[in-house]
Parts: C-alpha cells; structure tokens; sequence
C-alpha cells in the first residue's frame, strides 16, 4: 500500500481510510465532504469535529484472516 496525496484523488465519500496529517499525525478517518470554504478536502473521525489538514490517505489494510 502506498499512500496517496489528497490533489491527486481522493477517496470515495463514507469509507474509513488512515489519514496522514500535515502535522505527522495519523489516524482513521472516513471522507466526509468535497471541501471546505478553501477548496481543501475535509475528512470526519465521528465523534471528532472535521479535519481539512489531512495530507495524504491510504485504504486500509484487509483484516486478519484468523480473528
């Protein structure tokens, strides 16, 4: 898995993916809408308020076969 910048795609809307922060914090967290009143791409961690700071997005990885 490779992470993916968010000016080059973003992920589809609603789905869980780990998100990197500009700040170097990561964290799970779903696209919620098209963006901000800036034009940055806005991502929701429920209960969390919306995060716009988020710089790269990868999906995340399949679950372990054995749980």
């Amino acid at each position: 898995m490779q992470w993916i910048k968010v000016e080059d795609k973003l992920p589809d809307k609603d789905v869980r993916v780990l998100c990197f922060y500009a700040d170097s914090y990561i964290d799970v967290m779903e696209y919620w809408y098209d963006d901000d009143q800036n034009g940055n791409p806005v991502f929701f961690n429920p209960p969390a308020p919306p995060v716009d700071c988020v710089t790269h997005w990868m999906n995340l990885p399949n679950p372990p076969e054995d749980k």
